[in-house]
C-alpha cells in the first residue's frame, strides 16, 4: 500500500464505494479520505492498495471484474482489513509492504540535452502512432488553442494567462478523469520532475489553488491532480519521464508504451502533457541560464 493509503486506513471508519473499474475501485470515507483498491497489474499510484494475490492462490492479474460491486455500496476500512460486505470482498492487510510515490525532481547533472530531445521526438511519434486520444470534435476544437496558449504563457511567466488557459482545460472532456485534466497532470509532472531549482514551481501552486474549487472537474480527477501537483506521481508517469531524460530510445519506447496503456485515453493524454511539460522546463531553463531558447 502507498504511504498515503496507510494514513487513510490507520483509523477505522465506514466508507462508500465511489467508482468501479475492471482492475480497481475507489472508496471514499465521510471525512473525505480517498482510497483506491487495485489488482495487479497496476502502476504504483498515490492513495492505493495494490492486491497481488487472492484467496486460493488465484493470481490477482486474473481478477479484473467485480460482478457484485457497485457505486454507493458500504465499505469497511480498518488497519487490518478492507471489506465491501455486499460485494463479498474482503482484503487482508496483514504484512502489506509500503511504497512511496512522493517524488523528487531529477538532478540536471548527468542529463544529455541532445539525447532528451531525441527521446522526446521518439515519445511524441509513439503517442501519435499508438495513442488513444479523445476524438470528440468539441474537445479538440477547444483544447488545441488553449494548450498552445498555455505553453506560451508558461514560457513567458504570465501567471494570469497561465491560470486562464488552465481553467479552459480543466474538466474539459468526458470520463472520471477528463482529457484536459490528464494533459494538465502530465504538464505538472513534467515541470515538477525537471525542476530541481524550483523555477517552474509557479505553475504547481497555481494549479493547486485552482483546484480548491472541486466543482470545476470530477472529484476523482481533482484528487489526482492535487497529488500530482504536490509531487505524488504514479510509477508509469515517473518511469516515462526518467526514460526520456536519461535513457536510450529503446527504454523510452518501452516506458512511454506502458504509460499509453493506462486507461482508455488517460495514459495517452497524460503522456502528451508530460512531453510538453518536459519541453517547457528545458525551454525555461535555457532562456534563464543560457541566454536563449530552443
Amino acid at each position: 500500500m502507498s504511504r498515503l493509503a496507510a494514513t487513510s486506513v490507520a483509523q477505522a471508519g465506514a466508507g462508500r464505494v465511489h467508482s468501479v473499474f475492471h482492475h480497481c475501485f475507489n472508496i471514499t470515507r465521510p471525512d473525505g479520505a480517498w482510497l483506491t483498491v487495485a489488482f495487479m497489474p497496476f502502476p504504483r499510484t498515490p492513495d492505493a492498495i495494490i492486491v497481488e494475490t487472492c484467496a486460493d492462490g488465484v493470481d490477482a492479474a486474473d481478477f479484473y471484474f467485480f460482478p457484485d460491486l457497485e457505486p454507493s455500496l458500504a465499505a469497511e476500512i480498518a488497519p487490518e482489513r478492507i471489506a465491501v460486505p455486499d460485494a463479498g470482498i474482503e482484503i487482508a492487510l496483514d504484512g502489506a509492504a509500503l511504497f512511496d510515490t512522493r517524488r523528487h525532481p531529477f538532478p540536471r547533472a548527468g542529463r544529455g540535452p541532445a539525447r532528451a530531445t531525441r527521446n522526446l521526438d521518439t515519445a511524441r511519434a509513439l503517442i501519435r502512432r499508438d495513442g488513444r486520444s479523445c476524438d470528440a470534435p468539441e474537445f479538440r476544437r477547444r483544447a488545441e488553442p488553449a494548450l498552445a496558449a498555455l505553453a506560451a504563457a508558461i514560457i513567458a511567466g504570465d501567471d494570469t494567462a497561465t491560470r486562464a488557459h488552465c481553467e479552459a482545460l480543466l474538466g474539459l472532456g468526458i470520463g472520471l478523469t477528463p482529457s484536459g485534466d490528464d494533459i494538465l497532470g502530465g504538464i505538472a509532472a513534467g515541470l515538477f520532475l525537471s525542476d530541481e531549482a524550483g523555477e517552474q514551481n509557479r505553475f504547481l501552486p497555481m494549479l493547486l489553488d485552482l483546484l480548491r474549487d472541486d466543482r470545476r472537474t470530477t472529484d476523482v480527477s481533482a484528487r489526482s491532480l492535487k497529488l500530482c501537483a504536490d509531487g505524488e506521481i504514479n510509477d508509469g508517469v515517473f518511469e516515462a519521464a526518467r526514460a526520456i531524460l536519461f535513457d536510450d530510445e529503446a527504454e523510452t519506447k518501452r516506458a512511454v508504451s506502458s504509460l499509453l496503456a493506462i486507461g482508455h485515453t488517460s495514459g495517452t493524454e497524460t503522456a502528451r502533457g508530460l512531453c510538453l511539460g518536459l519541453r517547457l522546463a528545458e525551454e525555461i531553463f535555457c532562456r534563464r541560464h543560457v541566454g536563449g531558447g530552443n
